[in-house]
């Protein structure tokens, strides 16, 4: 058991050399989305140890920044996968980022609290600058209802709505029965739901 216990110890001792280490090489070569990685000669002339593995974690901890831009870029709204393709183009990468397909199938949606404070949606909600919604009038009993004029994906965010919490179809389809010249119903491309009144903003997600 004590041979063990040394082993252990030995191990957690080099990771934890390895890891100051690494430390201190990114001290001198900062990672960043733009930067390259330290040539054989840029690390020999500064000091730095010549292991390459050291280059390889360096490659990683850029390929993590580069996809935490891409993703953060896209923040409020799923992109296509042109979309991405076009901005990693315009970054000039040409490797070690990640695909575009790749960055589509990672994206989520984001937290309400990110949602609400983001700069662009408080423009959008007070210019009512919204895209790919059109107030059209479907003529009576309906009269003016909300349409979409574009795809929606899960989890994009469709527009401000002054209102009660959103509601199933379903749930919302019996509420008409009671309630046909106060609930309007839209549909962002896929998803039936239901809006009642109530004094309230959220940001609308199907």
């Amino acid at each position: 058991m004590a041979g063990t216990y040394s082993d252990e110890g030995t191990a957690a001792l080099a990771e934890t050399s390895t890891r100051r280490s690494f430390c201190q090489f990114v001290e001198v070569f900062p990672v960043s989305l733009q930067g390259q990685p330290p040539s054989k000669r840029q690390r020999s002339e500064s000091g730095c140890s010549g292991d390459r593995a050291f280059c390889d974690k360096w490659r990683l901890s850029q390929y993590a920044q580069r996809k935490d831009y891409l993703l953060g870029y896209f923040s409020l709204w799923r992109p296509s996968a042109a979309k991405v393709a076009r901005l990693i183009g315009q970054e000039g990468w040409r490797t070690n980022c990640p695909k575009a397909e790749e960055v589509v199938k990672m994206w989520k949606p984001s937290t309400k609290q990110k949602v609400e404070t983001d700069p662009h949606v408080q423009h959008c909600v007070a210019e009512q600058a919204w895209t790919g919604l059109a107030i059209k009038d479907v003529g009576p009993p309906k009269g003016f209802g909300v349409f979409a004029t574009r795809n929606f994906f899960s989890g994009d965010i469709v527009c401000d709505y002054h209102g009660k919490v959103i509601i199933t179809a379903s749930e919302g389809r019996a509420m008409m029965e009671d309630l046909k010249e106060e609930a309007g119903f839209v549909n962002p491309g896929r998803k039936a739901c239901a809006l009642m009144p109530r004094p309230s903003l959220a940001a609308v997600t199907h």
